[in-house]
């Protein structure tokens, strides 16, 4: 089995780093729409880290790990 998790990183008003994690993004994302999700996160204001509004997106990127269940 496969699971795949999309990262998106932000930076707050005080420059620390936030993240925030999708599991199972559609397979066929690109950049594009990543950007764009990225942005209307941004404006719509729907995030808080330290009490401070995210002000930048930094970083995406697709993780994909593949588990392997053992059976006994």
């Amino acid at each position: 089995m496969i699971n795949t998790i999309l990262e998106l990183d932000f930076l707050d008003g005080i420059n620390k780093k936030f993240k925030l994690s999708v599991a199972e993004p559609k397979e066929d994302l690109e950049e594009l729409q990543i950007a764009s999700a990225m942005d209307t996160i941004l404006e719509k204001n729907i995030f808080i880290s330290n009490n401070t509004d995210l002000v930048k997106s930094v970083a995406a990127r697709i993780i994909k790990t593949t588990v392997e269940t053992m059976e006994f």
